[in-house]
């Protein structure tokens, strides 16, 4: 009676445990048939050559040799990068793996990273060169190169000419750096009254912390290290009217002595149908910060008035 209880038992739990792996894949997870598609839609988009991530995943070789991390960093949610926790609100371009996608990582790895069979393999993803979205509609940026400083921060505006006939409604603004490891963010305002171009009358730049330096607060996008374009809503737009130029304020943040030559650039993308609702950036801020010595609650607070209603 024991044995048969105990034989009982095995057989349950073989069971069970068989029925979880069917569950999650039928048969052995290879990375020609669940991991790339994974990769690809999940991570390739940084973790390719000249990109953010620090190894690329672009090829069988490259993913097989770093799967025990791509196992551990995704057990732990650590990748892909996303701070949101989970059940707090819901994010337009969320980057979250299902339990299903980090299980069939994890077995990919515990089985020494199986390729599997050629004709299981998907096609590669169109190439779109330097840009995440493709070649955007209209590229602007600095007119020179720029070396910043070896030794310190250096915020510098760039007066960037928009070439347009017409008003344009920007859909999607993404950022190409020139110099990666130095470019610590950027951060273009609209100049309406092309004010700008008296401040840098020689592209070269002109030195602007704390701000652009014009009677302007209009941001019209923003990057920083890891930063990736979230086109807008259909229907949704940012105003560029014609004649207007492009503030770039840049910080450059040197390690260690080594600086290269920058020449950053930025992707418009345009509205591709009638534009509903014009989308415009604030800032509150209070900069006359200032926690007395000792102080164990300081409270400081920022406000603005706003002359419309809004959707925010």
């Amino acid at each position: 009676m024991r044995k048969a209880i105990l034989f009982l038992t095995v057989m349950l739990f073989t069971f069970a445990a068989a029925k979880r792996r069917s569950s999650t894949s039928p048969g052995p997870v290879t990375y020609n048939k669940e991991v790339v598609r994974i990769l690809q839609e999940h991570c390739q988009g940084c973790h390719r050559p000249g990109d953010i991530a620090p190894f690329s995943l672009m090829t069988y070789r490259e993913a097989a040799a770093m799967a025990p991390q791509i196992k551990l960093m995704t057990h732990l949610r650590k990748m892909p990068p996303w701070k949101p926790a989970e059940g707090v609100g819901d994010f337009a371009g969320a980057r979250r793996l299902s339990q299903r996608e980090i299980d069939l990582l994890a077995q990919w790895a515990d089985a020494g990273a199986p390729e599997g069979r050629p004709e299981e393999l998907p096609p590669a993803p169109e190439p779109k060169g330097d840009w995440v979205l493709g070649q955007p509609d209209l590229v602007i940026g600095m007119t020179k190169d720029f070396t910043p400083p070896a030794y310190r921060d250096e915020y510098r505006c760039f007066s960037i000419p928009v070439p347009a006939n017409n008003d344009l409604w920007i859909s999607t603004v993404d950022f190409r750096p020139g110099d990666r490891t130095t470019v610590h963010h950027i951060v273009p305002y609209l100049d309406r009254t092309g004010a700008s171009a008296q401040l840098d009358k020689d592209g070269s730049g002109y030195t602007c912390f704390g701000g652009p330096l014009i009677d302007t607060e209009e941001i019209i996008g923003a990057w920083s290290p890891g930063g990736r374009p979230t086109p807008l809503q259909e229907g949704t737009a940012v105003e560029m009217p014609k004649g207007a130029r492009v503030l770039m304020q840049v910080h450059y943040h040197p390690h260690f002595g080594k600086v290269g030559v920058d020449r950053t650039e930025i992707g418009l993308y345009f509205a591709k149908s009638q534009v509903k609702k014009v989308l415009r950036y604030d800032i509150i801020a209070n900069t006359k910060l200032l926690i007395p010595a000792g102080a164990p609650n300081q409270r400081v607070e920022a406000s603005v008035t706003l002359g419309a209603d809004i959707e925010l």
